[in-house]
């Protein structure tokens, strides 16, 4: 081909824009399509990537339509770049308006994943705006999978503008990857249409959710140039079975345009879920553009719905106007509402301007509400400034606030320097407060430093701190945090329900096979067998039989027919058939089957077992 300028073939003539003067305005010069790819390869001379993609951009008016199929092969080797995909992809769709089937098949081989299904898409969009009977035809000849299932989705908008019908047959032939996408296009497109066809069709659909699919998209249409009509029938079907999320839908399209019509309807709607949430919504709505109108609404509203309409409001300005918000909240007459209500609006402003917050907080009326609020405050300055927020602690009285409250300091503070949190906790006055916050700190520690956190949980000697301290261990290294437990955190005496129990309970439940083979390792006694009373618990429901094994290896002869008995007849409910069959196989003496049946020491036999006279208790004192 020659370098000189030609004219397009299949492109309109040269179109002058200034009436009698053609020489204003010609066509752009078209180049052959060894210039294109030249020009296209000195594009790696220009580092920006922006001014890359604008040059490449203006080669596509230099490229003729019919060089397409030559251009795409060569330009689909060259090194990945945006701005060239770009411009691949444009030759794509003009390779795709003439001869589509042949464009399709070749994205399909290409090798870049991203420039694959971009192609795919593109041409398979052009072919449908060309010719969406055809386009149809070639996707129904595909074989099932994700990629008939996405291309699909494309043939569905414009299949449904000549034949919503037809459409809706061929989404069924042929799903798309996401079922309720498919019909909201559909029934989107339908309803631009033929918005009485689509809420009939939409309505006659037998599947629940793609009913309410096709019937958010046919009233989000409708609302858009007909609000009063649409809310006419989302209130008229509103106590209709699976409506909820359509009613919501009428709603909340006509409050972005007019609230003050959705309000109206509201009062039309029966009392639930439903109407809640759409008051609540509303509220959101209106509040962000009109929020003098939005109050007066609200507080013209009754007991329920206002307080509803408030925490709407509030939800909508809590974090960009928080004093707005808190002096809504003070308006929520019923105090459950209100107090959690106010630790949002706390919550939300703490996080950006605890200072003040702070303050707000502080002008509370004594009780209760303050101090929660006031602990809401501190928790957030924990997450910053622990030190400050420990200070702050100091103003909160003792109560179930102070409590968070600390819990919160303490884990805050324990991530980012253990050992100063501690110094704070050992500070603190005695009880639970203190308990807890120690709890905090260790198990915290313990991950980045065993060593030093255990020998301080040694020295508190305090049974709790032990316990949450292992359970975290256990986390990350379960046969560290086990021994240690064993050696060091069990009670004296004969107690159950040792730290170390618990901890091996954890391990046992998170990986039996592992917790199986240290426990093999123990010398015999009073810690194997625990160890193995722990496994056969654990292992119960997921596989009894190794439950049972398990069992075996408990040396105590009173412990190990306990827990026997005690599995077995867990067993029985869970599988009876298969109990019954474990039963027969296991080899057990007569005596060991005769305490496996008996009924466990600490529950009382049967009533009537023993042949007297079971009588009700008596009442009174």
């Amino acid at each position: 081909m020659a370098d000189s300028p030609r004219r397009g073939r299949g492109r309109p003539p040269p179109t002058p824009v200034n009436g009698d003067d053609p020489s204003a305005a010609m066509a752009p010069e078209i180049w052959t399509a060894d210039r294109v790819l030249q020009a296209v390869r000195d594009l790696a001379k220009i580092q920006s990537s922006s001014k890359r993609a604008m040059e490449a951009n203006r080669l596509i008016e230099h490229i003729e339509p019919a060089d397409a199929p030559l251009l795409a092969p060569k330009l689909a080797q060259l090194p990945a770049d945006r701005a060239i995909e770009t411009l691949f992809v444009s030759v794509m769709e003009m390779w795709a308006q003439f001869e589509p089937e042949q464009a399709f098949r070749f994205a399909m081989t290409l090798q870049r994943p991203g420039l694959r299904y971009q192609s795919m898409t593109s041409v398979m969009a052009t072919w449908v705006d060309s010719d969406v009977q055809a386009a149809t035809k070639y996707i129904e000849s595909q074989p099932p999978g994700a990629v008939r299932g996405e291309l699909i989705a494309l043939v569905l908008h414009g299949t449904a503008e000549q034949d919503p019908e037809r459409a809706l047959a061929l989404m069924k032939k042929v799903p798309p990857v996401d079922g309720r996408d498919g019909t909201r296009r559909v029934f989107m497109t339908w309803a631009m249409n033929d918005l009485d066809g689509a809420v009939k069709a939409a309505m006659a659909l037998g599947e629940p959710r793609e009913r309410i699919a096709a019937m958010e998209s046919v009233i989000s249409e409708w609302s858009s140039h007909d609000p009063s009509a649409a809310l006419d029938w989302a209130v008229k079907h509103n106590s209709e079975p699976g409506n909820v999320q359509v009613v919501e839908q009428a709603f909340s399209s006509a409050a972005a345009e007019r609230p003050d019509l959705a309000a109206a309807y509201i009062a039309k709607l029966d009392d639930g879920v439903t109407r809640d949430g759409v008051i609540g919504s509303l509220a959101q709505h209106w509040v962000n553009e009109d929020r003098e109108a939005a109050k007066r609404w609200a507080m013209s509203l009754d007991d329920n719905d206002r307080t509803l309409a408030i925490d709407g409001m509030v939800n909508a300005l809590s974090y960009d106007d928080p004093v707005a918000a808190f002096e809504l909240v003070k308006s929520i007459d019923d105090p459950a509402r209100r107090g959690r209500s106010l630790q949002g609006v706390i919550m939300s402003w703490a996080e950006h301007d605890p200072d003040e917050a702070w303050k707000q907080a502080q002008e509370l009326e004594p009780g209760r509400e303050k101090e929660e609020t006031l602990a809401t405050v501190i928790s957030a300055r924990a997450r910053t400034n622990p030190i400050a927020a420990a200070e702050a602690l100091t103003e909160l009285p003792d109560s179930p606030a102070n409590i968070r409250a600390s819990t919160d300091i303490a884990r805050a503070w324990g991530q980012i320097d253990p050992q100063s949190a501690l110094r704070w906790v050992e500070r603190l006055p005695a009880g639970e407060s203190r308990n807890l916050a120690a709890s905090q700190v260790a198990s915290i520690w313990v991950q980045s430093d065993p060593e030093a956190a255990t020998a301080w949980a040694e020295r508190s000697g305090d049974e709790a701190i032990k316990r949450d301290l292992a359970f975290t261990w256990a986390t990350n290294d379960p046969q560290s945090a086990v021994e240690w437990s064993m050696d060091h955190a069990k009670p004296t005496g004969t107690d159950r329900n040792t730290v170390f129990e618990q901890t091996m309970a954890q391990w046992a439940a998170n990986d039996s096979r592992r917790a199986a083979q240290w426990a093999q390792s123990l010398p015999r006694g009073r810690n194997r067998d625990m160890a193995y009373e722990q496994l056969s618990e654990s292992t119960l429901y997921n596989d009894p039989e190794t439950s049972m094994t398990y069992v075996d290896q408990i040396g105590d002869k009173k412990l190990r027919n306990e827990v026997r008995g005690r599995m077995y007849t867990a067993f029985k409910e869970n599988d009876a058939k298969k109990a019954e069959r474990w039963r027969s196989s296991a080899r057990l003496s007569p005596d060991e089957l005769q305490a496996m049946d008996a009924p466990p020491p600490d529950e009382p036999p049967e009533p009537g077992s023993d042949g007297k006279c079971v009588c009700p208790p008596a009442s009174g004192p």
